[in-house]
């Protein structure tokens, strides 16, 4: 072969090719300067066998020289550039200065290179027998020497720290692998030269310069071990060293798949997560790591997400080797790394936020005492139920149930006491029930069940007379046994609607007919309950402003004094004509009133307008005309009413005496103490009182002793068969002794015959009301009767 086939076999390919692993390294990641500096420190070395390619095939002098002198000058760079690479992936912490110190040192030799030593140049090219060899200076010589060996030193070294430093670090495994090729391939150069100085030393006197053509072969093994270090521990191969500190340090799990699904590799995250091995989660297919349903839809899916390169993202739960469940939030991409694609699942475990939701969710559907579902669980289940009724051509029951006697057991033994009955309460309902019925708390001691698939509307009331089953038998509180009964109301799906809001207002106005009908019962609701709704929404909507709209009004009944014959007094009637409805009755507009609280405003207006209009008839000359006005039960309790008396009173200038305030039986006892302190304040006043509608309530004798009453008013169902019963006759005269003996008078109420009147006057009654002796009529009739107009 020729001189520059010779040159062209061991210099240029050698450069072409180290040139070629300079771009591939810088390629993979241009801006990371650990990829920069070792593709400059490979393009360096590079040069170097260009230079000495150009050396042989130059002209022998000057130009011969210069190459052969950039050729050692780039030999020193790339000593320098060497210890550089080291101390960057040993990633040596000591300071800026040390450190560049210990790198530069080679550089030193350049200056050797460039300046003559006793005028004679460091580099001369020679040609002996048609061969050219490279002749240093003696000086230049001991230079080269000691800075090659300089060089084989302090590489060796930084080499070993970084191995130790990273065999401390457990998590950098791809770091150590890295250093340990490098290491292998340091070593085999280190070896290659001193093996070649020796066989140099002893072919010298053959006039052989083997060191001089070959020393640069010997850095083959360790570049090559940097490129394959930098490309096949690089992590990823394309991501880059950050990323393999990501992937070991990530307290994410990750994993990585190849294209049947196979765990290829996972970092110690994952590992932890289920607990596992590395040697056992390696080839592992992925899907065993899920319960049988997750696993059966992954092996479906991941061949066609994997074939098209698809991302997903899923929530799962993956089994941990002890046999628990994890869950934990996947999120999976695809990747190439050394011609393969791999699928890279990152893993986070969420099973603490998922149990936290759970008991977020428990709590919001669920009521913490009983443990039933609450009024949320119910409208949610109600919505999914009510959306496939016409599909199922079922019905729906919504059961309401309300426990009679509760309050007592609240107000009496405590609410601990009241806490504890619920919750018997509420494992009654469940062991009676079947599962697939709803059964909640919708608060205080009212339960609400949605009963699905029903075929008949009376299967809903054979289980409500199961569920009263449950009430007959006696609940243990406080080391006793209580019974309590309930009431329960009724609807239907779709008869009655098929609305959450209808359905269960329609069974909470059945739930309270029931309470009406005296507790313990069960009602179903109707078209008359809902009439009924109706009329009473309208009544009340119009009692709202009857006042403002001046609808109400005062009729006045005439009370006969029966010995004088004359009108003693009055009582005032409350009497409503609405614009929308017309006249309504008092018997059901009163109810509705207490019901609702409108009761304290329009007793409030009654009592103004009584008072103001006895101020008239005093003016008159009916100097001790008396007007009688009924007070109701929220009236009574309010604790300053009394003021508010006095206050009217006064405005009106009317003497006490012309006032008469009448109380029920049934309102006086609801809170007896109060009624006697509210009747003492009055009477103190000059008041005067009246138990009205006497006989038909409680008739406590001990009330009539307790409360300052001067009238009682004999109920007209006493007085209606006063004439043909005798036993009627023989109660009437019995109140009427009572009342005498107690320094009472009495008021007979309902009088419509003379015979009435005079078996009344017979058994001695004072003052007689009824039709007979007076219908209620307005003021202005009333003041013309007083005129006997």
């Amino acid at each position: 072969m020729t001189i520059l086939t010779n040159s062209i076999i061991a210099d240029l390919i050698p450069f072409l090719f180290l040139f070629y692993m300079a771009v591939e390294v810088f390629l993979r990641q241009r801006s990371n300067p650990l990829h920069q500096l070792t593709m400059i420190l490979i393009f360096s070395l590079g040069l170097i066998f260009l230079f000495n390619f150009l050396t042989y095939q130059s002209p022998l002098g000057t130009e011969a020289n210069l190459y052969a002198s950039l050729r050692f000058i780039f030999s020193f760079l790339t000593m320098s550039l060497s210890l550089y690479f080291f101390c960057e992936i040993g990633r040596l912490g000591s300071r800026a200065v040390i450190r560049h110190t210990l790198c530069l040192l080679p550089i030193l030799g350049i200056l050797f290179v460039i300046l003559p030593f006793n005028g004679k140049p460091a580099i001369h090219i020679a040609e002996i027998n048609h061969v050219r060899t490279t002749e240093f200076s003696g000086f230049f010589m001991i230079v080269l020497v000691l800075l090659i060996l300089y060089a084989l030193t302090v590489l060796p070294v930084i080499i070993l720290i970084a191995n130790h430093k990273n065999r401390k670090n457990k998590l950098l495994i791809q770091e150590r692998y890295r250093v340990r090729v490098i290491l292998t391939g340091s070593t085999m150069t280190v070896a290659l030269l001193a093996t070649l100085l020796i066989i140099n030393q002893l072919v010298k006197n053959t006039g052989l310069h083997l060191f001089d053509s070959l020393s640069s072969y010997c850095v083959f093994p360790w570049i090559i071990a940097v490129r394959y270090s930098m490309v096949r521990f690089d992590f990823l191969a394309s991501a880059g060293r950050r990323y393999e500190l990501l992937f070991e340090l990530s307290h994410n799990g990750i994993a990585l798949l190849d294209e049947k699904g196979i765990i290829v590799e996972t970092n110690q995250a994952f590992q932890s997560l289920l607990g596992y091995d590395p040697n056992k989660l390696k080839g592992l297919p992925f899907h065993t790591l899920f319960p049988e349903g997750e696993a059966d839809r992954l092996v479906a899916l991941y061949p066609d997400y994997f074939q098209n390169l698809k991302p997903f993202h899923t929530e799962g739960e993956l089994k941990h080797l002890d046999g628990s469940l994890k869950f934990a939030e996947i999120h999976c991409d695809f990747l190439e790394t050394n011609g393969k694609v791999l699928s890279f699942l990152v893993t986070q475990d969420i099973t603490a936020q998922r149990n936290t939701q759970r008991e977020l969710t428990e709590l919001a559907y669920h009521d913490t005492l009983t443990g039933l579902g609450n009024r949320r669980l119910l409208q949610d289940r109600m919505t999914t139920t009510l959306g496939e009724i016409h599909f199922k051509n079922s019905k729906v029951a919504i059961i309401l149930i309300d426990l009679d006697q509760f309050k007592w057991i609240n107000d009496t033994l405590g609410h601990s006491s009241g806490d504890l009955m619920l919750q018997q309460v509420a494992k009654s309902l469940r062991s009676r029930l079947p599962q697939n019925c709803v059964i909640t708390r919708l608060g205080g001691d009212e339960f609400a069940i949605m009963i699905e698939d029903l075929r008949e509307e009376s299967e809903a009331m054979d289980y409500c007379n199961v569920l009263i089953d449950v009430f007959k038998e006696p609940f243990a509180v406080a080391n006793k046994l209580y019974t309590v009964t309930a009431s329960m109301g009724i609807s239907i799906a779709p008869r009655d609607g098929t609305e959450i809001d209808t359905l269960l207002q329609n069974a909470d106005m059945a739930m309270y007919e029931a309470k009406k009908a005296g507790r313990n019962q069960i009602h179903m609701f109707n078209k008359d309950l809902q009439e009924k709704a109706d009329r009473y929404l309208a009544v009340y909507n119009g009692l709202s402003k009857a006042i403002a709209n001046e609808e109400l009004s005062l009729h006045y009944q005439p009370q006969i004094d029966l010995l004088t014959k004359r009108v003693h007094g009055v009582e005032a009637l409350l009497r409503w004509t609405s614009r929308e409805l017309g006249p309504v009755s008092p018997g059901e507009f009163i109810p509705v009133a207490e019901d609702t609280g409108l009761i304290l405003a329009i007793g409030d207006w009654v009592l103004s307008a009584a008072v103001h209009q006895a101020k008239y008839w005093v003016d008159r000359g009916y100097k001790n005309f008396v007007v009688s006005v009924n007070i109701s039960a929220q009236q009574l309790r309010d604790p300053q009413f009394a003021m508010k008396v006095i206050d009217l009173l006064q405005t009106a200038r009317l003497p006490a005496r012309n006032l008469c305030l009448e109380i029920t039986e049934s309102t006086a006892i609801l809170d007896l103490d109060t009624s006697q302190r509210l009747c003492r304040e009055l009477t103190d006043l000059g008041i005067t009182l009246a138990m009205d509608d006497f006989g038909v309530g409680y008739s406590s004798l001990s009330m009539l002793n307790s409360l300052p009453l001067h009238y009682l008013k004999i109920d007209r169902s006493l007085v209606t068969n006063i004439a043909v019963s005798q036993r009627d006759s023989a109660v009437v005269g019995t109140i009427i002794e009572l009342s005498r003996n107690l320094d009472m008078k009495v008021v007979a109420e309902g009088i419509e015959t003379t015979e009435q009147l005079r078996i009344l006057e017979q058994l001695g009654c004072h003052e007689a009301q009824g039709y007979l002796c007076g219908r209620p009529m307005p003021a202005d009739d009333l003041t013309r009767f007083l005129e006997g107009k």
